[in-house]
């Protein structure tokens, strides 16, 4: 019963330590899909607003 044990024991401590080395810090696209634009380089993109919509979209303006 012993030796059950602590082959149990062992095998958690191992399954524990592989899932935790494997985890990586979560990055802003785990969240948000990110859609890039091309713009000339002329324009100055500043957020002038940014609106939660009902069903959980986000809306973002621009000043210019």
């Amino acid at each position: 019963m012993f030796r059950f044990v602590s082959l149990f024991a062992l095998g958690l401590i191992v399954l524990s330590a592989r899932a935790g080395a494997q985890d990586k810090p979560p990055v802003e696209n785990d969240f948000y899909r990110l859609i890039s634009f091309d713009i000339p380089k002329e324009i100055m993109l500043e957020a002038g607003g940014i609106e939660l919509l009902p069903g959980g979209s986000l809306a973002v303006c621009t000043r210019r």
